[in-house]
């Protein structure tokens, strides 16, 4: 019992966390996923993210949510190296301004540096290292902010992908990388890894991330532009600095509405307290958005309600009444705005079974039992026990 309450509070970590994909980043993927024949639209429905949020050029997605996007795109698509695959549609479109400072970039050295400057401009989940060794660089990238199990391999793949055929764009050239090292197991698949990276793949390392030759640093890239990798390079630093009240802005509130359980009684004060912000500035930073303090605490209670609903236990009552409605009344109008289906049908049809493999988003296996989103309303609403 102990292992399944500290791997739901890890995961409540996750939904809590204000951690986020560009969606710029994710709709470049998508021509890939259609090619399989796969609608994009229905993968984003299934994740619960609406097709004009992807189409929202500062929206970031939620980070479970672009894990659970993933997860269903390689499900849907039934196969395995999807992340690879998609790791070669990484282009500047879909990584902005860090992509357009790193192909402007004099040298590989350079736009190596672009890249741990600014990635967190694309997705800010992950602690980008550099670390010159004897003969080579190591690239190395670890999970931050969240359990390092709760982030699925294939978020890594798609990483390492992402970062080593972007190089190959950029300098127009596949060689420079001496091995590329996964913490996690291959499943005795290293010929196939190495065939579609072009290089020796290692798996079960001490690190996730890339080895380079140290002469494939000073590599003159094709198109270099002093001048848009010092506008880049200002742009981009302007971003980090105000990454938390501007360009995070949604998900940094998101968070603090989880974190806080404002779902029930949500004050603008004490979100603007939290972050550090006055009322004032707040609303101003959301004005550059689509979103408005209310419109965001909808979407938490949407969520939440969908969770709460996983578990068959739980009337339109207890459900109304955990997401701070007043009464089951109140709650039912605001479900029907939400869904396609009313709040009493989907109560019944969330009491049928559902399969382990359906509610687990993140890629891990349990032994010792199931535990899927149907509790993680049990973990919100808990202060340090579970019943």
């Amino acid at each position: 019992m102990e292992f399944i309450k500290s791997k739901l509070y890890e995961l409540v970590d996750v939904i809590r966390s204000p951690f986020g994909v560009s969606s710029a980043y994710i709709q470049a993927l998508f021509p890939l996923i259609e090619e399989y024949g796969v609608g994009p639209n229905t993968l984003l429905d299934q994740a619960g993210v609406k097709p004009e949020q992807i189409n929202d050029a500062q929206y970031r997605v939620p980070l479970y949510k672009a894990f659970r996007l993933l997860k269903l795109a390689i499900k849907a698509c039934d196969d395995p190296y999807l992340p690879i695959k998609l790791g070669r549609m990484v282009d500047t479109k879909a990584t902005q301004i860090l992509g357009y400072a790193c192909i402007a970039s004099s040298n590989l050295s350079q736009a190596i540096d672009r890249l741990v400057q600014f990635e967190t401009l694309v997705w800010d989940i992950g602690d980008t290292q550099k670390t010159l060794l004897e003969d080579r660089l190591r690239i190395t990238w670890r999970a931050k902010g969240v359990p390092e199990r709760w982030v699925p391999k294939e978020i890594v793949e798609l990483v390492i992908s992402g970062w080593v055929h972007f190089g190959y764009q950029i300098t127009q050239a596949d060689k420079g990388v001496l091995r590329i090292c996964f913490r996690h197991d291959g499943g005795g698949c290293i010929k196939e890894y190495s065939k579609r990276f072009n290089c020796p793949v290692e798996f079960n390392a001490s690190f996730n991330g890339v080895e380079l030759m140290l002469d494939s640093l000073d590599v003159s890239l094709h198109q270099a532009d002093p001048n848009l990798c010092t506008l880049m390079e200002r742009q981009g630093s302007e971003l980090i600095k105000r990454y938390k009240t501007k360009v995070n802005i949604v998900n940094e509130v998101r968070a603090v509405v989880f974190q806080k359980q404002l779902w029930r009684d949500p004050r603008i004060e004490t979100i603007a307290d939290a972050l550090d912000l006055t009322v004032s500035n707040l609303r101003c930073a959301l004005c550059d958005t689509e979103y408005t303090v209310n419109s965001i605490v909808e979407e938490v209670r949407r969520e939440l309600e969908f969770l709460h609903f996983d578990d068959a236990g739980l009337g339109l009552t207890d459900v109304a009444l955990l997401l701070g409605f007043s009464g089951q009344n109140t709650f039912i109008g605001a479900f029907d705005c939400w869904a396609d289906d009313t709040s009493a049908h989907y109560g019944l049809a969330a009491t049928k079974p559902r399969s382990y493999s359906d509610r687990n988003c993140f890629g891990i296996d349990y032994t010792e039992n199931e535990i899927g989103f149907c509790s993680v309303n049990k973990a919100l609403d808990s202060e340090g026990t579970f019943q």
